[in-house]
């Protein structure tokens, strides 16, 4: 129920148009340089999503409108600095920019996949985008759509953690799919997770 409730309130969104005030957060340098200035690819509702995980898979979707049927991508302007193994299907826009080792292993039929350690910027559209691996160190997305996420404890029993413009108001990732809105919709206080399983562990 809760995510049907997402995907009318995203299909509402994308259906009102217009732009939104969002927080310009400056480019960061990091070890692949400073992030690009933020870009749009159309005038609807934006939202600036940001994440980082030591561990953890994430899968930008598209909407499927649930009166009309017809399928919405996802979209906007995409950078994350990860190790592992990248998806991406039926996406439209600027070239896929890519800095440091990543190696294109697949594309056929719409779909690409993509293995290595570095940086990915997409500007566009997109019927899914997943990721897993680790060292999700950077993510940002300016944008408009849905995006699942699944954490990992990693060694030191830290998960990953998202946020939208205020960097001080974090959520947790959880250890089950979890279903995120951009722009963000506002929910009740999130508790901090507690690993799941039995007594010990490592």
């Amino acid at each position: 129920m809760f995510v049907r409730n997402l995907v009318f309130a995203v299909v509402a969104s994308l259906a009102m148009g217009g732009s939104v005030v969002v927080a310009q957060t400056p480019p960061v340098a990091t070890g692949y340089g400073p992030l690009p200035p933020l870009r749009r690819v159309s005038q609807k509702p934006y939202g600036t999503l940001n994440m980082k995980a030591n561990l953890g898979s994430f899968k930008l979707l598209s909407v499927t409108d649930p009166n009309t049927r017809v399928n919405i991508p996802g979209e906007g302007q995409l950078v994350f600095d990860f190790a592992g193994t990248v998806m991406v299907n039926d996406y439209k826009g600027a070239p896929i920019q890519i800095i440091g080792n990543i190696k294109k292993e697949y594309e056929k039929y719409g779909r690409q996949a993509f293995h290595g350690k570095g940086r990915m910027i997409l500007e566009g559209t997109w019927r899914a985008v997943q990721w897993f691996g680790s060292d999700l160190t950077l993510f940002r997305w300016y944008g408009q759509g849905l995006i699942r996420i699944v954490g990992e404890f990693d060694r030191d029993q830290n998960i990953g953690e998202y946020w939208y413009e205020d960097p001080a108001k974090k959520f947790y990732w959880y250890a089950q799919s979890t279903t995120v809105t951009n722009p963000q919709m506002t929910r009740g206080p999130q508790a901090a997770p507690r690993e799941r399983g039995g007594a010990g562990g490592g």
